[in-house]
């Protein structure tokens, strides 16, 4: 879901108390430390108990909720996709910096490409669903509305062709010689290019509105902050989502022509580049959305 909720800032009081948690617990077991040493006889020498010092204790809080929080981000598999997606354009980003591997990175890149594919199976239930209930609809304006339709008849389209080429790319054998992976390919972009066209007039028109309502608070005077921000949250939330369909569009462009694979439009450095910071961007989103939208005690 591309909107967004403010979370509240962590107060003081928050911190004071995760403060006062750990130094309690180091007296607890400086004190059962103590209860626990035997008493010291004539001529022995008492060996004092040391727990382990606060700054480890508060380090293993700190990896115990980062693993919570790691484990809970990723069992999306649109999360999913977004990490391997950073890290497929990132492995191509090194095949440039270091020549001498370039084969060898370039070869991973492509293989986590093509498992990528695989989480696209995926893709098809939640566009039906779109289809069905006009979840990716905007119901402020019949534009919006309209846009939201386009967005999901085209990826009923896109799916099943990306799923035909993918098949003919790995399976040659399982579908006739007539069937063309590149040349479906770039019928799946160009229903991609129409779901990214609507989403951005969409994107555009929810600005729009963002912009306006927050014109409307600031000149009213009578918010005590609490609105003001979630609107900012929400626009920020937006120009990250309408970034990223910009820097979808000339890499789909190029993928979508007839010729791709044999005379590109587009350079190698150029799409694989705009890809890089897309992902870069994308994932940057994905982890701001999880935040502002996970409670800070869990």
């Amino acid at each position: 879901d591309k909107r967004s909720i403010r979370r509240k800032a962590p107060s003081n009081t928050d911190v004071s108390t995760d403060r006062n948690y750990i130094a309690g617990l180091y007296r607890t077991m400086t004190s059962v430390g103590e209860a626990l040493e035997p008493s010291k006889g004539e001529g022995e020498t008492k060996v004092a108990f040391k727990p382990p010092p606060i700054t480890t204790i508060s380090r293993k809080i700190w990896l115990d909720r980062f693993l919570v929080h790691y484990n809970k981000f990723i069992t999306s598999a649109a999360n999913q996709d977004k990490g391997l997606k950073l890290l497929q354009y990132t492995l191509w980003l090194f095949s440039r910096v270091y020549p001498s591997k370039k084969q060898s990175l370039q070869k991973s890149s492509f293989d986590i490409s093509f498992a990528r594919y695989v989480l696209r199976f995926y893709g098809i239930p939640s566009t039906l669903e779109a289809v069905r209930n006009g979840s990716w609809e905007d119901s402020k304006t019949f534009l919006g509305r309209f846009s939201g339709k386009i967005m999901a008849w085209a990826m009923v389209g896109y799916y099943p062709l990306e799923h035909v080429a993918y098949v003919r790319w790995t399976s040659p054998a399982l579908l006739p010689d007539s069937w063309n992976a590149n040349r479906l390919s770039a019928y799946s972009c160009r229903f991609w290019l129409v779901y990214l066209l609507a989403e951005l007039t969409q994107g555009t028109l929810r600005l729009r509105r963002l912009y306006h309502s927050r014109k409307e608070l600031t000149e009213a005077g009578d918010d005590d902050g609490t609105a003001l921000a979630t609107i900012n949250a929400s626009i920020r939330g937006e120009q990250l989502q309408i970034a990223r369909s910009a820097l979808f569009t000339f890499p789909c462009i190029h993928w979508a022509l007839p010729k791709w694979d044999t005379e590109p439009w587009l350079s190698d450095d150029t799409c694989n580049g705009l890809m890089w910071i897309e992902s870069v961007v994308s994932l940057y989103q994905a982890i701001r959305g999880y935040r502002l939208t996970t409670p800070k005690d869990v």
